[in-house]
C-alpha cells in the first residue's frame, strides 16, 4: 500500500497490533472443580499446542482470558483437554469462545538451540615442506567467495599428536565466531606439541576473521543521483559556499527547528538557522505559499540560513520530484539546503547544502566523519548519544561540518504515513479537518503526545510528551572551553526545537544562549544567563509533564 500510494483505515491493525495467534478450535466444555478446559480443535485445525504454549480465548474479539497450558489430553478426535486456568478465569469462560494458539514454546526450544550466529570453517593441517607445518583454514563469505586464511610452524623433534588428538584440538574454537565442520590432517602427521596446534589455529582464525570483515566492505564510490531527483542547471555547488558566511555570521550558530510553521505566522525569533518543514515551505494547494513564508522571515532575519527539513518517511519516485523541484524553486527566495533524516541525504541534488537530522543515528566520531566526508555541512547528533561520545564527535568536527546538538525541545517519537486523525480518508487532504486544528495522543498516564498533522500528504509527526534538554553537556563544554582544554565549544551549534512556543520566550532563551556562548568564547563565564536559562527551560519542562 505505501510503495503504490493507496494508504486507507484498511491498513490499521486495529485491536492487535501485536501477536495475533493462530486460531486453535473454541471452548465445547468448562470444569472448573476440576481445573479443565475442554477445546473442539476439529479435524483440519492447526497442530496440538504443547505444554508451555500460551493459550488466549477470545470473545467477540476481545481477549477475555489467557494462560500457558499445563496438562494436556486428547480424548476423541478433534477434542483436547487442558489444565492451566485458574478455576475463578474458568468460570468466566462460555462455551463457544475462541481459543487462540499464541505460542510454539517447542518450536522456541529448537530455535533458542540453534546456533545461527557462527560461520561454519574447514581446517586443513599439512606439511608444507622439509621442517614446517602449515595450517589451512577456510570459510564462505556472505556472496558465496571462499576465504583463506592461514598459520605455519616449525616442526620439532617430538613424536607427533596422534591425529584424533590434533583433530580434537583443532575443533575447540571456544568462544570464537566459528564451527568447525571438518578437519583434515595430512599423514604423516606433523611433530607438532599441543601449544604449538593451538597457536596455529588462533593465529589462523584470528587472521580468517579479519579478512571476512573486511570481505563486507565495498569501494567508497562517488552516490548518484536518483533519476526522480531535480536535475542539476548550474552544477555542483561550490563548497566554499557551505561555509558560514566570514562576515555577520557568528562563530556559534544556534539553531531554531519548528515542527510546524508557528502559528502565529511569526516564526523569526534570532536564531542564525532556521529549519522548517518542507512541506511547509511549498505551496500546499495555495499557490505561492511558500515564497511568501520565506519572504517573510528573510525580511525579519535578513542573514539567517533557512533549511526546509523533509519528512522522516522520505517520499520517492514522482512525489519527490515535485516537491524537489518546488524546494528548488524557492532557493531564489532564500532557502539555503535541505535537512534529511536518513543517509539518504548523500543522494540528494549537489545544488543544495545539505545537513542531517538526529534521525541519521550519528552515535560516535566514525559515524559523523562518515558524513562530514560526504560534504554535509552540519549533523545532528542523535538524542540517545552519551557525554563521552558526543566529545568524540566534537574532536572529529570543524567549522566546515558542525556538530548540531539538542539544547531542547520536543523529539520525535514517530511519524506516520496512516494520520491517526482521520485516517488517510479526508475527502479533500490539502484542506482536511485536522488544518488549524491542535490534536494528541494520551496513553494510560495521562500524558499528550502531540500529534503534527501535515495536511495534503495525510502524514503526522508524533512528538515526546515532554521536552528534552541537554545542560550538562552544555556546561561541561563550557568548562573546557574556559579552561583552554578540547574539544572546544568552536565546531557546534546549538538547536532548539520548538513546537508552540510564543514567539515572545523564543526569542528570549535565544537571546539568552547567545550571551552565554559567546562569553564562553571570550573566555569569560555569564552564570546568571545560563542558570535562568536553565530554570525557565525546567519550569517549561515540569508544566508539560
Amino acid at each position: 500500500a505505501y510503495w503504490a500510494d493507496r494508504r486507507s483505515p484498511a491498513m490499521h491493525a486495529g485491536a492487535w497490533p501485536g501477536s495475533h495467534g493462530v486460531p486453535l478450535g473454541e471452548v465445547s466444555a468448562v470444569d472448573p472443580s476440576r481445573g479443565r478446559l475442554d477445546i473442539d480443535i476439529g479435524e483440519t485445525r492447526g497442530e496440538q499446542p504443547g505444554r508451555g504454549d500460551v493459550l488466549a480465548i477470545r470473545r467477540e474479539a476481545r481477549e477475555v482470558a489467557s494462560a500457558p497450558v499445563g496438562q494436556i489430553d486428547r480424548l476423541v478426535s478433534g477434542l483436547l483437554s487442558v489444565k492451566g486456568f485458574h478455576p475463578d478465569v474458568l468460570r468466566s469462560l462460555r462455551v463457544g469462545d475462541q481459543v487462540y494458539r499464541m505460542t510454539d514454546t517447542a518450536q522456541e526450544r529448537v530455535s533458542d538451540a540453534a546456533d545461527v550466529r557462527k560461520t561454519d570453517v574447514q581446517l586443513h593441517l599439512e606439511t608444507a615442506g622439509s621442517g614446517i607445518a602449515r595450517l589451512v583454514v577456510s570459510a564462505q563469505s556472505v556472496d558465496g567467495r571462499e576465504i583463506v586464511a592461514e598459520a605455519e610452524r616449525e616442526t620439532g623433534l617430538l613424536a607427533p599428536l596422534p591425529a584424533q588428538r590434533v583433530i580434537a584440538q583443532l575443533s575447540k574454537t571456544g568462544g570464537t565466531p566459528f564451527r568447525v565442520v571438518r578437519v583434515a590432517v595430512d599423514e604423516p602427521v606433523p611433530s607438532l606439541g599441543v601449544a604449538s596446534v593451538n597457536a596455529m589455529r588462533r593465529e589462523a582464525l584470528e587472521t580468517l576473521s579479519i579478512r571476512i570483515g573486511a570481505s563486507g566492505h565495498r569501494e567508497d564510490v562517488p552516490v548518484g543521483h536518483a533519476p526522480w531527483f531535480v536535475k542539476d542547471p548550474d552544477g555542483v555547488l561550490d563548497p566554499r559556499d557551505m561555509l558560514d558566511p566570514p562576515e555577520g555570521r557568528p562563530s556559534l550558530p544556534i539553531v531554531a527547528h519548528f515542527w510546524a510553521w508557528p502559528a502565529d505566522d511569526r516564526p523569526a525569533c534570532g536564531a542564525d538557522v532556521y529549519r522548517l518543514p518542507a512541506r511547509d515551505l511549498t505551496d500546499g494547494g495555495e499557490p505561492g505559499r511558500g515564497a511568501a513564508r520565506l519572504r517573510l522571515l528573510k525580511e525579519a532575519e535578513p542573514s539567517a540560513r533557512i533549511f526546509a527539513v523533509l519528512p522522516p518517511g522520505a517520499p520517492c519516485g514522482p512525489e519527490m520530484e515535485t516537491l524537489l523541484t518546488e524546494l528548488d524553486g524557492l532557493r531564489a527566495e532564500g532557502l539555503a539546503g535541505i535537512s534529511s533524516h536518513s543517509v539518504d541525504v548523500h543522494a540528494l541534488p549537489a545544488i543544495f547544502v545539505r545537513s542531517l537530522e538526529p534521525g541519521g543515528n550519528v552515535l560516535n566520531a566514525r559515524s559523523f566523519a562518515c558524513h562530514a566526508d560526504k560534504g554535509l555541512e552540519r549533523i545532528c547528533v542523535s538524542h540517545e548519544t552519551g557525554g563521552e561520545d558526543v566529545l568524540s564527535v566534537l574532536e572529529a568536527a570543524s567549522a566546515q561540518s558542525r556538530a548540531e546538538i539538542t539544547l531542547y525541545g520536543r523529539v520525535g517519537a514517530m511519524f506516520t504515513q496512516v494520520c491517526p486523525v482521520a485516517g488517510n480518508a479526508c475527502q479533500d487532504p490539502a484542506n482536511g479537518i485536522c488544518r488549524g486544528a491542535s490534536f494528541a495522543l494520551r496513553d494510560d498516564r495521562g500524558r499528550q503526545f502531540p500529534v503534527v498533522c501535515h495536511p495534503g500528504s495525510c502524514t503526522a509527526d508524533i512528538l515526546s510528551s515532554a521536552p528534552i534538554e541537554r545542560f550538562d553537556l552544555l556546561e561541561q563544554l563550557i568548562r573546557r572551553c574556559l579552561s583552554g582544554g578540547t574539544p572546544a565549544l568552536g565546531s557546534t551549534a546549538w538547536r532548539f526545537s520548538f513546537f508552540d512556543e510564543p514567539q515572545e520566550q523564543r526569542r528570549e532563551w535565544i537571546g539568552r544562549l547567545r550571551r552565554v556562548l559567546e562569553s564562553a568564547m571570550a573566555g569569560k563565564t555569564r552564570d546568571a544567563d545560563l542558570q535562568e536559562l536553565r530554570k525557565q527551560i525546567k519550569n517549561e519542562k515540569d508544566t508539560l509533564q
